[in-house]
Order: C-alpha cells, then structure tokens, then sequence
C-alpha cells in the first residue's frame, strides 16, 4: 500500500529533522525559491544519495533523477525524482502532468519524490498523489521549507541567508558550523523514529497505528516518557489513507491511537515488540472503544503492554539466524549427508510403483532412516536472514 513519508524517512536525508522550521527565515526561502533545477537541485539531490549517472533531458526522459541507492530505514527503494527549480514558480498539474504520467513506464517503482522551490498548486498535489497511490508505491512531496531544511542539514545553502555554499564557506562569510552543531544537538536528543504510520479509522472514530523504533539502551521510565511524547505527535497527524477518510476527519486529533515500539527493523519483521501501547480518548463513545483489556500497567492515560520475553526471543532468533552464503554453506553439507538416506528411498519408492515391493516394505524402509534423516534436520536449523 502507498504510503506518505517523512523526509527524514530516508536514510540519505536523515539529517533533515535536525532542522526546525523555525530556523527559516523569510529571506532564505526566497533565496531557496531561486535554486535552478539541473546545475544545482540535481547535482545535489544526486550527491546525498551517492547517485551520479548522467541522463540526457529531453522528451524521452521519465524522471530528472532514476535511482536503486535510495533506503528507507535500510530498506533500498527503486526511486523516480522529479525536480523543479526557479524555472516553475508556480507548479502545476498542467507544468508536471506529463513527468506524472510518466512514472508507470517504471515497472517495480517503489518510491516516488516530488521536489519544488515553487508554489505546489491543490492539482499538482491531486495527480501526483493520485498517481503513485494507482502505482502502489510510497511518496514523498519535498516543498519549498522541507527542501530549505534538507539542504541546510548537508551544507548545501547558507543557514542565515540561503545562498549555496561554495567550498565550504558562506558567499557573505556568515558562520555554518555553530548553527548546524546546535542543531545535531537537538537531533543527540531524540530517542525515536516512527517506522510506519497506519490509518485504521471507521466513520465513528479516527483511529491510528505507529510502529517505532526506539534506542536500544532505553530504560523502561525513560520508554514512558517516550510513548507519551509519541503520542503527541501521532495523534495530530493529518495522515489519513484516502479522500474519503479525509473528507470525514480532515484534521481531527485521533479518538484512538496504537503504538508498537521496538528496538530494530528485525523486531519489526518478527513482531517482537519490547511493548505495545494504547490510548483511547476518554471522551469517546463506549460503544465505538476497542476492547483491550491485556495491558500491565497505566502511563499517563496510556496502557501499555510489556513484553517480558523480548530479550529471550532477541536471542533466540539470532541463534538462529544466518546469512546467506552460511545458509547455502549449511545446506549443501546436510544435503550430502542425505544422499545416502534419499537414494534407497527413491529407488524402492519406484520398485512399489512397479508393483514388486509392498507398500509394507516401503514403509519400513523410510521407517529405518528416519531417525537419521530427523537427526539431521534438527542438527542444523537455520532462518535465512
């Protein structure tokens, strides 16, 4: 299912979220308003996720930028970009439609990114979305302060007064490093990362499921003080999964609101939660609560769910867990040591077909080397990673 990401979302621009909005002042969004889409937005966009093949533009051209180096919290994404710079300050389904259109020639496609330095109209917005969702892949919509924010994150622009940086120096010779430092401070403070956001409302109430990830060496107080900021911000999300969804809620705080918190991408994958959370407004109905009733303790109105086998499932699967050259490595050792078992098998398995063996005796055959065989399967399991 498509889904709306984060800027900070992806690996390469991570650095993103060290940057408040706040910190962009009027006269650098101009500036950032006035950046040109192929000497400057694509050499950089290309550099920061270490992509530097070189396409002509013309019609034939899909999208400005075609990449397999882009992640998502380590996960690679077949990734289309397409940029607008100084030349469209106004960009519109009729400026982009065709670029739009384009993105299903892209067979695989799994993430899609739209960057503007211009004025995003309501039609733009509408296509593209519209678009990608048909295609089934995630999306992102850089605008003009996310874009501001990203290249003042990689020192890209000037953070006092948005001009590109050249050879490491600001053109009017402003400061870069104390306002970037400060920043990454702010950043060496967070302890989360939402992973996945989920809209599971009905037309009686807003309801939204995060999956995050948390640092490893969290303490179970400093974890309760993290849901109840998650869920500040969860709640407020305007993320919702379709029009109609939007059309009902629109921007109202979620009634309900889960929170699966984990340590890594593998816990994810394996369910194997350090805890589950869940807050429901004490103003909704109790006809439209969901029932959870399996909950250790209360945080600030939040029930929470502590998995008190986590560390004991953690290890149990990285017993058994391999990569794959060890997985193969492994298999081709047991199945040569079955060869011997199989052969005999298959030659009485054939014989009984012929009707010259009795299914008896084929029957106590595969009994006699069944023990074996069993032996070793157990010998070696292994989940291949």
């Amino acid at each position: 299912m498509a889904r709306l990401l984060e800027i900070s979302e992806l690996d390469a621009f991570a650095k993103t979220r060290s940057i408040p909005e706040s910190a962009l002042s009027v006269e650098l969004l101009t500036e950032v308003r006035e950046l040109r889409e192929k000497e400057q937005l694509e050499v950089w966009i290309q550099e920061l996720i270490g992509s530097h093949d070189k396409t002509p533009h013309g019609p034939t051209e899909i999208a400005d930028i075609i990449s397999t180096r882009v992640s998502v919290f380590g996960r690679p994404k077949y990734s289309a970009f397409i940029l607008k710079g100084r030349g469209t300050p106004k960009v519109s389904s009729k400026k982009i439609g065709h670029q739009i259109l384009k993105l299903h020639q892209l067979r695989g496609l799994s993430l899609a990114v739209l960057i503007a330095t211009g004025d995003i109209q309501d039609d733009a917005y509408r296509e593209f979305i519209a678009t990608v969702e048909g295609i089934g892949c995630d999306y992102l919509i850089i605008s003009r302060p996310d874009l501001a924010r990203l290249l003042i994150a990689y020192n890209k622009i000037c953070p006092h007064d948005g001009l590109p940086i050249t050879d490491g120096s600001s053109p009017h010779g402003h400061p870069l490093e104390g306002a970037i430092e400060l920043s990454q401070e702010g950043k060496e403070t967070e302890k989360w990362e939402l992973l996945k956001l989920r809209d599971l409302s009905h037309g009686l109430a807003k309801r939204l499921s995060a999956t995050v990830l948390i640092e490893r060496n969290s303490s179970q107080s400093s974890i309760h003080t993290t849901i109840a900021e998650i869920l500040k911000e969860v709640r407020i999300d305007p993320y919702v999964r379709n029009e109609i969804d939007r059309t009902r809620w629109g921007n109202t705080p979620a009634h309900v609101v889960w929170i699966d918190v984990a340590h890594d991408v593998e816990d994810v994958d394996r369910c194997n939660w350090v805890c589950m959370a869940c807050w429901i407004d004490p103003d909704l109905d109790e006809r439209f609560r969901p029932v959870w009733k399996n909950f250790d303790e209360i945080y600030e109105g939040i029930m929470i769910d502590w998995n008190s086998g986590y560390q004991e499932m953690k290890e149990l699967w990285a017993q058994h867990t391999g990569r794959k050259h060890e997985v193969i490595e492994c298999v081709e050792g047991i199945f040569g040591r079955m060869r011997p078992i199989l052969t005999p098998i298959e030659q009485a398995f054939t014989t009984f077909q012929q009707g010259a063996v009795t299914e008896q005796s084929l029957q106590q055959l595969v009994q006699s080397n069944w023990e074996d065989a069993d032996n070793l399967y157990r010998e070696r399991q292994v989940i291949v990673h």
